[in-house]
């Protein structure tokens, strides 16, 4: 397979939805019942006339983090039920505000 992960750009080795893909290490944090937040540029981002981001038309900005499927869901909310599986797009700053509120625990 010759694509990149819609995530952090490696070498992918599943397409997952939208003709995107991801690679070894985000498909098992999915299998675990992680998704991938991605922050993009709204201004720079083509959304689809039902309001959803397909992940090639994203214009990433770089951060992205690992939240569990469910959490996301609740938190985020969506309107992309097959996408949710896999991954949310959000604006600049909300993965900074959400570690700020996050409180973790071992």
């Amino acid at each position: 397979m010759n694509r990149q992960c819609v995530v952090c750009g490696e070498d992918a080795v599943e397409i997952v939805l939208y003709d995107s893909a991801i690679c070894a290490d985000h498909k098992a944090f999915n299998d675990r019942g992680y998704v991938a937040i991605l922050e993009i540029d709204v201004l720079g981002t083509k959304f689809e006339e039902d309001g959803t981001i397909l992940p090639q038309n994203a214009h990433l900005l770089g951060p992205a983090a690992m939240i569990k499927r469910k959490e996301a869901k609740r938190i985020l909310g969506y309107n992309d039920e097959k996408m949710a599986e896999f991954l949310f797009f959000v604006d600049k700053g909300t993965i900074s505000f959400l570690k700020s509120r996050t409180i973790h625990s071992n």
